[in-house]
């Protein structure tokens, strides 16, 4: 029955976006009380824009209609990994698996995560592949010099898409670091290089949160109004995402526990009940963040700490409950849907202790905070005297797309929980 619900649930997302109904109320209320943190000189912008970043807070979702590779972006599955890299790129070295095709097209192994061992600022390197190649063990490579070859070589690559490599281009990474290969004779020669990315199958969330920080940064920079409010708009959605702790789990609508459909029920089910009559929203100015990459990650662990305690107590409840007495119907834009009923929601709720609310709170402070801080960091330009720059053909194609998508019943591409 309560997967039946869920489906349900999900249908009415594919065929209707209605922000207040299905997890967008979160988003657009964040990013619209972010603003209020802000200071003075960014006002002349934030404030008469607030309905632009408002209805915009959504954007990341609407391109989820659109774009495989977007849902990866709204979450990290932390259960998954023994250890991740703070930065993306040490990360990628790290959960990169790097093939190389013989003369005779065998492929073997070059680099992954069983043969690559971190100590200070060198990598150590250790296959058969490697010692083919260079009729050692193990080679030592720098942190430095291998950085430089993921960046030149490896910056576009796409999760569950091998990405091909220049052999030259490895061989000569190989010759910087003063590594003799065996001769071709030897080591049967490299017809070919490719790669395959590993981070990305778990999410990367707290890395995609870096690259927009920095593309706001310099948006600011080039004064530059339309890049300055579709980067903080969107900057807005992933920190909302980073602050919900079944963002940071596998389990994330419970759907490996029995629980399918909490993921909705905790983000947009108990806001739309209880936000607007028991949530205190004021929460302070925006802070000045300094390492906004610690910062981040720092939202990130908190709410995974949050994970468990929302997954139990919410078992917990409704095993109090009887299914006619959990579920209850509702008119969304014409539909009939069944949805967690008051005395549910609220038990739920009052269990949880606050922590929705101070989810929510501490999402509108990190939002402000960041928007500052990237106002900072860019040497606070004056936001009263801005260049409008349009959308490129690329992006008015895909939001039409999406439009359209939604419109006419699309699907979400990826996972179905970010949202």
């Amino acid at each position: 029955m309560k997967q039946t619900l869920y489906l349900i649930s999900i249908f009415i997302l594919t065929t209707s976006f209605n922000p207040k109904s299905w997890g967008f109320f979160g988003h657009k209320r964040i990013n619209r009380l972010a603003v209020f943190t802000l200071p003075q000189e960014m006002l002349p912008l934030f404030k008469t824009e607030i309905e632009y970043l408002t209805e915009h807070a959504v954007d990341p979702d609407r391109r989820r209609f659109v774009v495989p590779t977007e849902g990866i972006r709204h979450y990290i599955n932390l259960d998954k990994w023994a250890f991740l890299p703070q930065e993306k790129v040490d990360a990628q070295i790290l959960h990169t698996d790097i093939f190389v095709v013989g003369e005779k097209r065998d492929t073997s192994l070059l680099v992954d995560f069983q043969t690559i061992r971190k100590q200070k600022r060198d990598y150590y390197l250790k296959s058969k592949s490697i010692k083919k190649i260079f009729g050692r063990d193990s080679i030592v490579v720098t942190d430095s010099s291998f950085r430089r070859f993921f960046f030149n070589n490896l910056s576009k690559i796409q999760p569950d898409e091998p990405l091909s490599i220049s052999p030259d281009s490895l061989l000569s990474f190989f010759k910087k670091e003063k590594l003799r290969p065996l001769s071709t004779a030897e080591n049967g020669g490299i017809k070919a290089v490719f790669a395959k990315d590993k981070l990305s199958q778990h999410g990367i969330l707290p890395y995609h949160l870096q690259t927009i920080y920095r593309q706001l940064v310099q948006a600011f920079v080039s004064k530059n109004k339309n890049l300055i409010l579709k980067y903080a708009a969107e900057l807005g959605h992933y920190l909302a995402d980073a602050h919900i702790p079944l963002h940071t789990i596998s389990n994330y609508d419970g759907q490996y526990s029995n629980q399918n459909g909490i993921h909705a029920f905790w983000e947009s089910r108990l806001p739309e009940l209880f936000a607007d009559n028991q949530y205190d929203f004021f929460v302070g100015k925006a802070g000045y963040i300094e390492q906004p990459r610690s910062y981040f990650w720092n939202i990130i662990n908190q709410s995974n700490r949050l994970s468990a305690n929302t997954l139990r107590i919410e078992k917990e409840v409704s095993a109090q409950f009887e299914v006619d007495k959990k579920y209850c119907p509702e008119m969304v834009n014409g539909f009939e849907v069944q949805k967690q009923c008051f005395d549910f929601a609220k038990a739920y709720h009052d269990r949880l202790g606050g922590m929705v609310e101070e989810q929510m709170r501490r999402a509108i402070l990190a939002v402000g905070s960041v928007w500052y801080s990237a106002w900072v960091d860019a040497g606070q330009p004056d936001l009263s005297n801005l260049k409008n720059t349009p959308l490129s053909k690329e992006e008015e194609k895909e939001q039409k797309e999406a439009d359209e998508k939604i419109k006419n019943g699309g699907k979400i591409l990826g996972r179905t929980e970010a949202y």
